[in-house]
């Protein structure tokens, strides 16, 4: 069963480093990462969560495509 708390876990498990050592996260590996605790959302919700609850990130994206890269701001932190 899921659970509320598995959220912010889950979204910390999908965070990576690029390839210059920033901190980043896609909208589809936190679509993963949530499966994995059985919570099975659209990437659409995925980036709303993202957005409203991860203040400290931002959205790199070019265009409007569902699957949104988020890079960590500096002096950000995950919440």
């Amino acid at each position: 069963m899921p659970r509320d708390s598995d959220i912010p876990i889950a979204f910390t498990d999908a965070i990576k480093r690029d390839a210059s050592g920033c901190l980043m996260v896609t909208s589809s590996s936190f679509r993963s990462s949530l499966a994995a605790v059985n919570h099975y959302w659209t990437l659409e919700l995925c980036n709303k969560w993202i957005v409203r609850h991860q203040t400290g990130f931002k959205d790199v994206t070019d265009g409007d495509a569902e699957d949104r890269t988020y890079y960590l701001r500096n002096m950000g932190r995950v919440l």
